[in-house]
C-alpha cells in the first residue's frame, strides 16, 4: 500500500490587516444603516406600555442585541472538526441575529411594519369568497400540497415500508385474483410490481398473514382491505407506469382523502365558533404538520377513518337527522369502519351509540322509521363483519384475524400475555402515544401542547361536547394502551391520527377562550416550529420511521440527534416511554411536571413573572426571543453538528478496538467484523470513530471487484485518494497525525464520496471499504 504522512494542521489562522479593515468599515455602515431604519419604523407608533418607553430611551440600538452574538465567532475555532462543519457553523451564527431581529420586530409590537395588515388584507379578502369558493380553494391547496410531498419524497429515494406493502398486496389480489387469499401472491413475488427486483434483487417480502381454516394454501391478510379498495384505482394506473412515477402514484393515492379530511377540520371549526381566524388558523397548522401531512402520502387506514370520523361528528353536532338519507349515508359511513382495521370497531361503537342517543333526543320530531334507517347498514355491516370472520378461520373471535384459526391452547396462551403486562407497560404505552422522542405527537407537532389547555377550556365552557369527545376518545385509546400496542415503521402520531380532528377542536378551545397574551404567542412560536419540523422530516425522511416496539430499546428520535451536537445530546432531556422499564428515567417525571405547570399557569393566577417593573425593557417575548437565541447558538454554532451517536466497538486481530459512531453514517450500510463497511448507495459518507489511544497507523481498503467508481476519500480536510476505481480494491496506509481530542478519546473523520459509473446494482455488489488500526 501507499504511505501517507500527514501534517498536523496549524490551529491558528492567518490575521489580513487589510480584509479586517474592510470588513471593521463595512460592518460600521450597515449597522449604522440598520440602527437608523429601525429607528425610523419606531416613531411611527408611540410607545404604548412602559416597557416600549423604557426601549424608546434605550433608542433602537436595543433591538440590536442579538448581533452581541458575533463577538462568540472566535470561540467556534475552539472545536474545530472539518471546514465544511465550520462553514455552516459560522453560517448559523451569521444569520441567527437576523431572525432574533426579526421575531422581535414581528413579537413584540412596539413597531409598525407592513406585514402583519398584509396578512389581514389577504385574510379579510378570503372571508369575501363564497363557502362554495373557499371549500374549493382549500380542498385544491391542500391536495397539490400533498401530492408536491409526496414528489419529494419519492425523489428523495422513499418507497414503500411497514405496512404499506401488504395493503398494496391486498389491491393486487383484489384487482387481479378477486380474492384477499394471498398465498398465490406471496408464490409469485407479487410484491415486485410495487418494488424493482433490479433495485432490490435479493428482497423477500416477510409473510404477514394468516392461515385460514382450510389450509395452508389459504393464507389471510392481518392488515384488513377497506384502504387497499380505496386505492384500488391508483393501483390499476400504475400498471402504466414505472420507476419513481409508479411510486408517486401509488404514494399519493390518499392524497385526495387527506385533502377531504383537511377541509372537514376547517368546516368543523367554523361551525363551532363562526370565526374565520380560528378555523383557518388550525387548518393551516394541522393540515401542513404531522401527522396528516405525512400520512398523506402513505397508505394506511387512519386518514380515511379520520374523514369519516370528522364528517360524522359535525353532522353529529348539527343534528341533520330530518333528511332519511342522510341517515342512510351516515349508516353507511359507519358501517365502513370495521373493515378498514379490528381496532376501529370501538370507535364504531362509540359513534352508533352516540348517534342513537341524539335520535332519542329528537324522538319527538323522528319516526321509528328513521332509526331503523340508520341503523339497518352498520348493524349489517358488523354482522356480516363476524360472519366474514368466520368463513376465514372457522372461529367468532375477532383476535381470529390476528392469531388465524384460535385453538383453545392458543386462546388461552394469548389471554394469558395480555393479562400478564404489568400497570406500569399499559401507562407508558398511553403515554407514548403523546410524548415519545421517537413516535409521540407533541414532539413533532408542538402546537397541540394546546388541546391541554382546550381540554380544560372545554370543561369550563362546553361539558357536553367534551363528554361526547372523551366518549369516542378514550375507549380507544385506552384499549391500545391496555394491550401495549405501539406504532411501528410508521410516521409520528399514528395511534393518535384517527382522532387527530379531536386535538384539533381542543387547540380550537384554546384560541377561543384563552385570554392570556404570552400564551397566545407562545402558541404561534410553537406553530412555526411544527412547520420548520415539518420541514426537516420532508428534507430527511428517514426521522419518520421510529418505531417503539418491543424489539427497539434504543431511545433516541433520529429527529433530535440530528439537532443535537458534538457537546448536547438532546435526546437525553427528552422524554422517552419505549417498552423497557421506564420507572427511572428521569426527564419523564420533569415533562409530565413541566405540562402540569404549563396548564396550571394558564389558569391560576400567579406573579407575572414577565411584567415590566420600574420602566425595564423586560417583556415574556424578549425572554423568548432571548431563550430561543441562546438554544439555537449552543446546538448549531458553538459546537461541532454530528452527535456521536450510536456507537459501536470493533476489536481487532491485534489486539486494537476502534469506536465507530454510526449516526453520521445514516443508512445504506451494513457493517461486518473488522470495521468492514458494505456501501448500498453512491451517496457522501463521514466516517466518525474514536480510540483511547492516538493511533499511529490506519490501513484503509476500498473499492469493489464488480463497479467501477469516481472516489473522493479525506482525511478530517486533506484528501487521501481522488480518482477512479474499476474493479479493483485499493489500498491506503497513513500516520493519523491530527485528532480531535474529546473526553479522553481521540476522535477521526473519514469522508468518501462515491460517484457510481457503471450500471450493477449496489443492492447486490456493494462497494468495500475497511478502516484498520496498525501499530508499529
Amino acid at each position: 500500500g501507499q504511505l501517507k504522512l500527514l501534517q498536523t494542521p496549524s490551529p491558528l489562522f492567518s490575521l489580513s490587516l487589510s480584509l479586517f479593515s474592510l470588513g471593521a468599515i463595512l460592518g460600521f455602515l450597515f449597522f449604522f444603516f440598520l440602527a437608523k431604519l429601525l429607528f425610523q419604523l419606531e416613531q411611527k407608533q408611540p410607545p404604548p406600555s412602559p416597557s416600549s418607553r423604557a426601549v424608546r430611551r434605550l433608542g433602537p440600538f436595543f433591538s440590536l442585541w442579538p448581533f452581541l452574538l458575533y463577538y462568540l465567532t472566535p470561540f467556534l475555532h475552539l472545536y474545530y472538526l472539518d471546514k465544511e462543519d465550520f462553514q455552516i457553523r459560522l453560517f448559523s451564527l451569521g444569520g441567527l441575529p437576523f431572525l432574533g431581529l426579526v421575531l422581535l420586530l414581528l413579537v413584540r409590537g412596539s413597531f409598525t411594519l407592513d406585514i402583519w395588515p398584509r396578512l389581514r388584507k389577504i385574510a379579510n379578502s378570503f372571508t369575501h369568497f363564497s363557502q362554495g369558493q373557499k371549500i374549493l380553494i382549500l380542498f385544491l391547496t391542500t391536495f397539490l400540497i400533498y401530492n408536491l410531498v409526496a414528489l419529494v419524497l419519492v425523489e428523495k429515494g422513499l418507497s414503500f415500508s411497514g405496512d404499506e406493502p401488504y395493503y398494496l398486496l391486498n389491491a393486487h389480489s383484489l384487482l387481479h385474483d378477486g380474492d384477499i387469499n394471498l398465498a398465490n401472491n406471496y408464490a409469485h413475488q407479487d410484491y415486485f410490481h410495487f418494488y424493482s427486483r433490479e433495485e432490490n434483487p435479493n428482497f423477500r417480502l416477510g409473510v404477514y398473514a394468516r392461515q385460514g381454516k382450510k389450509g395452508p394454501n389459504y393464507l389471510y391478510p392481518i392488515n384488513l382491505f377497506g384502504v387497499s379498495i380505496l386505492i384500488l384505482p391508483q393501483y390499476w394506473l400504475s400498471h402504466f407506469l414505472q420507476g419513481k412515477w409508479l411510486v408517486f402514484i401509488l404514494k399519493s393515492s390518499l392524497s385526495l382523502w387527506a385533502a377531504l379530511l383537511s377541509l372537514q377540520l376547517y368546516l368543523l371549526l367554523l361551525e363551532t365558533w363562526r370565526k374565520e381566524k380560528i378555523a383557518l388558523t388550525i387548518w393551516g397548522l394541522s393540515s401542513l404538520s404531522a401527522p396528516i401531512v405525512f400520512y398523506a402520502v402513505h397508505i394506511y387506514p387512519e386518514i380515511p377513518i379520520a374523514f369519516f370520523c370528522t364528517f360524522l361528528y359535525r353532522h353529529l353536532r348539527l343534528g341533520n337527522f330530518a333528511s332519511r338519507s342522510r341517515l342512510l349515508l351516515y349508516g353507511f359511513l359507519l358501517g365502513l369502519f370495521p373493515w378498514f382495521g379490528l381496532k376501529y370497531n370501538i370507535i364504531f361503537w362509540s359513534f352508533f351509540l352516540l348517534f342513537l342517543y341524539q335520535l332519542y333526543q329528537h324522538r319527538q320530531k323522528l319516526s321509528w322509521f328513521s332509526w331503523t334507517t340508520f341503523s339497518f347498514l352498520p348493524l349489517a355491516s358488523m354482522i356480516g363483519f363476524y360472519l366474514f370472520v368466520y368463513s376465514l378461520y372457522g372461529s367468532f373471535s375477532p383476535f381470529s384475524v390476528y392469531e388465524g384459526v384460535l385453538t383453545p391452547e392458543k386462546f388461552r396462551a394469548l389471554k394469558t400475555a395480555l393479562l400478564d403486562y404489568p400497570l406500569r407497560m399499559r401507562i407508558d404505552s398511553f403515554l407514548d402515544y403523546f410524548l415519545d422522542q421517537r413516535d409521540g405527537l407533541f414532539l413533532y407537532a408542538p402546537f397541540y401542547f394546546f388541546s391541554l389547555l382546550g381540554l380544560v377550556e372545554a370543561w369550563r365552557h362546553q361539558r357536553r361536547e367534551l363528554f361526547r369527545l372523551l366518549f369516542i376518545s378514550l375507549p380507544f385509546l385506552l384499549n391500545y394502551a391496555f394491550f401495549t400496542h405501539r406504532q411501528g415503521y410508521s410516521p409520528q402520531g399514528r395511534v393518535l391520527t384517527p382522532l387527530i380532528w379531536i386535538g384539533c377542536l381542543l387547540t380550537g378551545y384554546f384560541l377561543a377562550y384563552n385570554r392570556r397574551k404570552n400564551y397566545f404567542s407562545l402558541f404561534w412560536l410553537l406553530g412555526g416550529f411544527s412547520l420548520i419540523l415539518t420541514l426537516i422530516l420532508l428534507l430527511h425522511p428517514r426521522f419518520l420511521y421510529q418505531p417503539t416496539t418491543h424489539e427497539f430499546t434504543l431511545r433516541a428520535g433520529d429527529l433530535f440527534v440530528y439537532l443535537s451536537n458534538i457537546k448536547i445530546f438532546l435526546p437525553s432531556y427528552l422524554p422517552s416511554f419505549i417498552k423497557v422499564n421506564n420507572l427511572s428515567y428521569w426527564p419523564n417525571y420533569f415533562w409530565l411536571a413541566g405540562l402540569t405547570i404549563f396548564v396550571l399557569f394558564a389558569f391560576v393566577n400567579l406573579p407575572r413573572f414577565f411584567s415590566p417593573r420600574k420602566g425595564l425593557p423586560i417583556s415574556f417575548s424578549l425572554c423568548v426571543t432571548g431563550l430561543f437565541l441562546a438554544g439555537s447558538t449552543l446546538l448549531f454554532a458553538l459546537y461541532p453538528q454530528p452527535a456521536l451517536y450510536p456507537s459501536r466497538e470493533f476489536h481487532f486481530s491485534n489486539q486494537s478496538s476502534l469506536g465507530f459512531y454510526f449516526y453520521s453514517l445514516q443508512q445504506d450500510v451494513v457493517a461486518k467484523k473488522e470495521a468492514e463497511f458494505y456501501l448500498h448507495a453512491p451517496r457522501k459518507y463521514t466516517f466518525l470513530f474514536a480510540s483511547r489511544k492516538k493511533l499511529e497507523k490506519l490501513r484503509l481498503r476500498f473499492g469493489s471487484e464488480v463497479g467501477e467508481y469516481q472516489v473522493q476519500l479525506y482525511f478530517f480536510d486533506q484528501p487521501l485518494f481522488q480518482g477512479r476505481l474499476q474493479k479493483k480494491i485499493d489500498e491506503i496506509s497513513l500516520r493519523p497525525w491530527p485528532s480531535f481530542l474529546w473526553k479522553n478519546f481521540h476522535l477521526y473523520e473519514l469522508k468518501l464520496n462515491l460517484t457510481h459509473l457503471s450500471s450493477e446494482s449496489m443492492k447486490r455488489y456493494p462497494f468495500f471499504i475497511q478502516i484498520y488500526p496498525l501499530r508499529e
